[in-house]
């Protein structure tokens, strides 16, 4: 008998119910124990199983063994089984959890959100992986905590640039003359990472030349008290070859960003509050020339986009009883700038606050709600509850629901060009979110399951005047509606010298793009993905290979192909000081395209020395 999504709650809540006894039985420490710290999910910090929601980490050892330490964060987060959507090998990358589009999936960079600029996203392929400590991806809305553009879920890039002195000089060299120059010097309290990537690309006219820099200080730093200062600079040229059907030969790309991020902690008053102050720039250039046979909407276009953010966050945490309660207040300020929308500002405030209630050992009820105001929307109330039940010494179950929104872009809201027309009175779009999963630990396995559904009203869209007509005048407006359903189950296992690990996901999405209640297939990443992950490796070497399998891909009714995509990374250390690596990407120099038309390399090598001092 075929059950519905639904039919399973009363079959997990009473599992649930027959662990009580266990359960209560157990001291907190013995349920808890725990080596995997996290703190996205809640803005405190928490072992793994005992976190609301469904959290994948990625550690600095993960980055290393896949090799992608001196690459970006889209390229770290890809080969560790992430969903990551790329127009060609040197084009835009962007994440996409569980359905959601890379507007609706909020980045932040140490707590920071990141998705600024006239578009609301952010390009993973300029963010260098070479100071990333640990990056946490956390599934489900979150705009409880966050604010805007958590729909998805939330993935938090953390850095790191200090501890035991060292320091560390990297050169690479593979196909399509890529290179690469990275070095890094790590003190007890400061530290840098500097480099520079160049590639030819594996298309005509895709080159790319991207430099970056990372700082941190560290003013002081104990055990529940710091202040440290972030800095991060990057910087970005690429040549946009455009897509199959409609190449645009001299199509050029250039995008400049920083980031100033003073990040501090401290006990006052009884509690303990953590603070941020930052300030963000970004600058694109875009300029693509006329070409015979394009479209309208692709003709001659040139265009400048900035943004500028001042903002600053504060939360205090206090623990009352079986309470421990979190309460802050965010301020920002958003300075727009672009040929097609002109100059304008905005101003952002929010409250939120957050209860952790534990009535008995192994129980969790966590409940938080927000209130966003906006000097263009208004005002937005995101609520959140989630029940953590741990059952046993192993399997822990979690039950959630919450409700997050992504404001309107700036290019959304303003964008002046002839055939397309912007509407400044759009509203939010909204969206909610149902789940259940499970999580099993057992000797050197963990098991995760995830059930959830989401659905989404008052999508934003460019949409037809005329529907009859998608050659005619467009407009952007509050019509489009999605509804997604989808499993996740997951195995990960550890031996000594050898680590395994397989997820499997099925995702399915239906678009009402119009709002005309034409739903569509929309299963971008495709409905069946299977990624697996072997790492195999002592202290001198390390072999690390993952493949992806992905199939059923549809988007706006329209199938896609289908592809599998296996990386292999080898890594030798000659010396304590010297290493070497060999990556090859594509090892089946697979015929494949994320975005249609915009095909990804084939089979690739990159050879790169590691000298540490």
């Amino acid at each position: 008998m075929k059950r519905s999504f639904w039919s399973w709650i009363p079959l997990t809540l009473a599992i649930a119910l027959c662990g009580y006894p266990v359960a209560s039985a157990a001291t907190e420490t013995d349920t808890y124990e725990e080596a995997e710290v996290v703190v996205t999910a809640s803005r405190v910090q928490q072992p793994q199983a005992q976190a609301p929601g469904t959290t994948e980490v990625i550690t600095r050892q993960d980055i290393e063994a896949s090799g992608t330490e001196q690459g970006s964060v889209a390229q770290a987060l890809s080969a560790n089984g992430q969903p990551i959507a790329q127009y060609s090998g040197t084009g835009t990358a962007s994440i996409r959890l569980d359905g959601a589009d890379s507007q609706q999936t909020l980045v932040m960079v140490n707590g920071v959100p990141a998705n600024t600029g006239t578009l609301g996203m952010v390009d993973l392929s300029a963010f260098p992986a070479a100071s990333v400590e640990r990056i946490e991806v956390t599934h489900g809305p979150l705009s409880a905590l966050y604010g805007a553009n958590a729909l998805g879920g939330v993935v938090n890039i953390i850095t790191d640039l200090t501890g035991e002195p060292q320091n560390q000089v990297s050169l690479a060299g593979g196909t399509f003359d890529t290179g690469r120059f990275n070095v890094t010097t790590i003190q007890e309290r400061w530290g840098f990472a500097i480099g520079r990537n160049i590639t030819d690309g594996s298309r005509a006219r895709s080159d790319l030349a991207a430099n970056y820099f990372t700082g941190q200080y560290n003013f002081f730093e104990e055990e529940d008290n710091y202040l440290k200062l972030y800095l991060q600079a990057t910087s970005k040229q690429i040549e946009v070859p455009g897509s199959v059907a409609y190449p645009v030969f001299q199509g050029e790309q250039s995008d400049d960003s920083y980031t100033v991020n003073l990040n501090g902690k401290s006990q006052f008053l009884a509690g303990t509050w953590e603070y941020k102050l930052y300030h963000q720039f970004w600058d694109e250039d875009y300029d693509q020339p006329a070409y015979a046979g394009a479209p309208y909407y692709q003709l001659e276009d040139h265009g400048r986009y900035r943004s500028k953010v001042l903002g600053s966050d504060i939360a205090g945490t206090y623990t009352l009883g079986e309470h421990e309660i979190l309460g802050g207040l965010t301020v920002k300020q958003t300075k727009f700038e672009s040929d097609k929308a002109g100059a304008h500002t905005q101003d952002d405030w929010a409250f939120f606050a957050q209860d952790t209630y534990r009535p008995i050992p192994g129980l969790s009820l966590i409940g938080g709600l927000r209130q966003d105001h906006s000097s263009q929307f208004g005002s937005e109330l995101s609520p959140r509850v989630s029940l953590v039940q741990q059952v046993g010494d192993a399997l822990t179950l979690k039950y959630g629901y919450g409700e997050a929104y992504r404001v309107p872009t700036i290019n959304d809201l303003y964008w002046d060009q002839v055939g397309m027309y912007s509407n400044p009175d759009l509203r939010p779009e909204r969206g909610r979110r149902f789940d259940i999963s499970a999580e099993y630990r057992q000797g050197v396995s963990t098991w995760t399951v995830n059930l959830f559904r989401n659905r989404l009203r008052d999508g934003i869209q460019w949409t037809p005047v005329d529907l009859s007509n998608p050659l005619g005048n467009w407009l952007v407006d509050n019509v489009a509606r999605s509804k997604v359903n989808g499993v996740t189950i997951g195995w990960k296992g550890t031996w000594q010298l050898l680590t395994g690990w397989v997820n499997y996901h099925w995702l399915d999405r239906e678009d009402d793009a119009y709002g005309t209640g034409n739903y569509q297939a929309g299963n971008f990443f495709g409905k069946n993905q299977v990624d697996l992950g072997l790492t195999l490796g002592d202290p001198k070497a390390n072999l690390n290979l993952n493949w992806k399998f992905v199939r059923n891909r549809t988007w706006s009714g329209s199938e896609l192909s289908g592809y599998n995509v296996g990386d292999l990374n080898f890594r030798y250390r000659f010396t304590p000081s010297f290493a070497m690596s060999l990556g090859i990407a594509n090892l089946t120099d697979q015929e494949y395209a994320v975005y249609s038309g915009y095909p990804m390399p084939g089979r690739a090598g990159l050879l790169t020395a590691k000298y540490s001092f």
